[in-house]
């Protein structure tokens, strides 16, 4: 059951990206119009949209290397050398042929990077906007003491 929910995410990933990335880009633009571009709600659309393209990315290079028809038709048709086996890996994607010609890679050139950039941005993102979060506030009580004993704060 797992692995069909792991696959089902898999496959809506992709799906869902553009969408996200689009809506995310849509709204920082339109507040980069109003003057408020750095602030903390724009910068977690920011990292929202370098979540979505990590995510996607790292879905795609996931798919990639599986295969339905079998390890030697799947290194075939993406152009690689015939394999025995295919060799996957998560971090960085990467799935490759392995087999007596040599190895051939079935991830595109452009994933890891897309992965790396969009974790980099989400996280450089997150971390400002705590940075620029306000504080806690005061409740309306311990304000309330303060204005009746000011030697007290």
């Amino acid at each position: 059951m797992t692995e069909i929910a792991g696959t089902a995410v898999l496959f809506v990933l992709p799906i869902i990206t553009p969408p996200v990335l689009a809506v995310c880009l849509a709204l920082l633009f339109r507040r980069a119009r109003a003057g408020a571009l750095l602030n903390p709600g724009s910068l977690l659309l920011l990292a929202l949209a370098g979540a979505s393209v990590a995510l996607g990315a790292f879905a795609i290079g996931t798919w990639c290397g599986d295969s339905l028809t079998g390890t030697e038709q799947h290194c075939a048709f993406s152009g690689s050398t015939p394999a025995d086996r295919v060799v996957h890996r998560t971090f960085p994607v990467s799935a490759r042929c392995v087999g007596d010609g040599g190895a051939g890679e079935l991830v595109p050139a452009w994933v890891n990077p897309a992965v790396i950039t969009g974790t980099s941005i989400a996280a450089l993102a997150t971390a400002t906007a705590a940075a620029l979060a306000p504080g806690p506030r005061r409740s309306s009580a311990a304000r309330t003491r303060r204005r009746a004993n000011p030697e007290e704060a």
